[in-house]
């Protein structure tokens, strides 16, 4: 270790940060038998890896780590810094720092001292807190825009793996070895923080990390009331807000009240819930200090569309014990009698004719069986219709029903809302700090109360349109198979020969099932379509050894009073389809 060595450190990716810093440190007097080095550290997946990583690599006996976007003003820092760390007991000392350690682990939350100079786009200001009296004032924690030491002490890289608490957790980290942490006098601030924007997207989840871990540190707090309630506004309708305020853990937060739109007082608070659809801030993270947490897009994932989020919810209990799936059908109650099967098929349904979808929630239901427990899957039958091969559900007008696949499959396709389910998936975690367990599927519930009815109740309805109504019809199907969409085409036969690759190897016993149609689809139907979808099948069946079950084929078996619409299958309908597969599978 090298007695008369300053070394300072920055975690850097800005590189014209980093060279106006390292320019005032250029400037800084040397004392005499003294030398200066600095190391900037790039790519650092964490502060405290960055920090760990250099104090590695440098045998300076003095260490001052610092924001790249902090200057040094002071030019007699490094002697003042010697001066104080002629005291042996004092192992760090910073420009700003808390007295006591706050209960909810926020330094700003207990009283502060020490000064510095505040910059951002707008403005520069001196902020100055409570006056050090004395040449400098012991404190539990200090703000890492600048922490100095003298003695080399691991940060807590196993703890905090972003870029929030890590310096309160290296002030305790000193105190727990027996030294002082302390902010100096200055009759001036000897820094200027360019501070620009806070991005607060792991700080809370950071915060109760340190909170659990130094929780025995804080003399002034009973270990049981350490975490102080987080303080929190609703933002929304009545309706929607209710919903939320039953929810929450109350034994962690206090709601301070209900808002319609965002006024100064939220800034305060620790987070905003915007629990009905506020479009004015779709990117705005925070609102002066407090977190919004975008609750309206939870339940969107839901409400986008309900049946399909009942259906998700139907499957996670099915699949202990299904030895089989469909896919590619629509709703459970318009297809097929899953109830009547001989062969414990587990439904895949969805409204959707989505091949790229059907793909992945497939590969979850593998996963579950035969990973998870352990079982084998013996059976995969495929719904195919003559469009499906040009279909891309991300990519049409109804898109937004991709969301409500995403809590199962954790995909979206072309779909352009990644960054939003990026967020919703750190806001969840977040929620679970101070909502009630199993929150979401409780709210989905109290707004759905009978879904589980709705979806099971079989429709009876006979197709029987007027011709005012076969004309609007006959648009419909001509629209549906007006897909000039060559590169989905490319992108769906990609997935199905990856998809029966794998059910091949896994030797899972496959049916394309053709669905029965109405009349007036059979006679609107686009025939290159069709052709070319036969075709395919057919290639299909011989490449990978499927079976086609095309009950298409059997317009005498089904007519139109087997369907309550111009595609979808009656109760009716629904049982002869049924009867089919089981006759089907029997015969294999």
């Amino acid at each position: 270790m090298d007695e008369h060595k300053i070394c300072f450190v920055m975690c850097v990716n800005d590189d014209a940060y980093a060279a106006e810093a390292v320019w005032y440190i250029r400037r800084l007097k040397i004392p005499d038998g003294y030398c200066v080095e600095w190391q900037c550290v790039k790519g650092a997946v964490s502060m405290t890896a960055g920090y760990n990583e250099a104090m590695k690599n440098s045998d300076a006996r003095y260490k001052v780590y610092l924001h790249q976007d902090v200057m040094i003003l002071e030019p007699d820092f490094i002697e003042r810094m010697l001066h104080i760390f002629q005291d042996p007991s004092i192992g760090m000392f910073g420009m700003v720092g808390s007295r006591k350690l706050p209960e909810n682990g926020v330094m700003w939350y207990a009283p502060c001292v020490g000064k510095v100079y505040m910059t951002d786009v707008r403005t520069t200001r001196r902020n100055t807190l409570e006056e050090v009296r004395g040449e400098w004032c012991p404190v539990e924690m200090i703000d890492g825009m600048l922490m100095a030491t003298q003695y080399d002490l691991p940060w807590r890289e196993d703890l905090f793996d972003g870029w929030d608490f890590y310096d309160a957790s290296q002030s305790q980290e000193f105190i727990r070895h027996g030294y002082q942490v302390v902010v100096p006098a200055m009759e001036r601030p000897w820094c200027l923080h360019d501070c620009g924007n806070t991005n607060l997207r792991n700080y809370w989840h950071q915060r109760e990390k340190f909170v659990q871990e130094y929780r025995c540190e804080n003399k002034y707090a009973s270990n049981e009331n350490i975490i102080s309630k987080f303080q929190i506004w609703l933002l929304g309708s009545e309706r929607d807000c209710s919903t939320v305020e039953q929810l929450l853990n109350y034994e962690k937060v206090q709601v301070l009240g209900r808002l319609e739109a965002l006024k100064e007082e939220c800034g305060n608070s620790d987070f905003v819930i915007v629990c009905s659809a506020y479009k004015n801030f779709t990117e705005q993270e925070c609102f002066g200090k407090a977190r919004l947490i975008r609750f309206d897009f939870m339940r969107l994932l839901n409400e986008i569309s309900p049946e399909t989020a009942t259906l998700c919810r139907k499957t996670r209990v099915e699949v202990k014990s299904a030895i089989g799936v469909v896919c590619g059908m629509s709703y459970e109650q318009k297809g097929i009698e899953y109830e009547s099967l001989e062969h414990r098929l587990m439904c895949l349904a969805g409204p959707s004719q989505d091949i790229y979808t059907d793909y992945y929630r497939f590969m979850w239901a593998y996963n579950e069986i035969v990973n998870i427990q352990n079982r084998k899957i013996e059976y995969c039958v495929i719904g195919m219709n003559d469009y499906r091969l040009w279909w891309d559900l991300s990519l049409g007008t109804q898109s937004l029903r991709m969301l409500g696949f995403y809590p199962q499959i954790k995909k979206i396709h072309y779909l352009d809302r990644h960054k939003d389910v990026m967020r919703m998936e750190e806001e969840i975690q977040l929620c679970r700090t101070f909502f009630q367990t199993d929150f979401l599927e409780k709210d989905f519930l109290m707004r759905y109360p009978h879904i589980y009815e709705i979806c099971e109740k079989k429709d009876t309805r006979c197709y029987c349109p007027t011709e005012e109504q076969k004309i609007k019809d006959k648009e419909e199907i001509n629209h549906i198979f007006n897909k000039p969409y060559p590169a989905t085409y490319e992108e769906n036969m990609g997935i199905l020969n990856r998809w029966f690759k794998f059910l091949q190897q896994n030797r899972i016993k496959t049916v394309l099932l053709q669905m029965p149609f109405p009349s007036v689809f059979r006679e609107n139907v686009n025939k290159e379509m069709k052709q070319l979808t036969k075709a395919v099948m057919q290639q299909f069946c011989r490449e990978y050894d499927l079976t086609l079950l095309d009950l298409g084929a059997k317009p005498e078996l089904f007519t139109d009073e087997d369907f309550y619409d111009w595609s979808h299958l009656n109760a009716c309908g629904a049982k002869k389809v049924t009867e089919q597969i089981n006759d089907f599978f029997r015969s294999m």
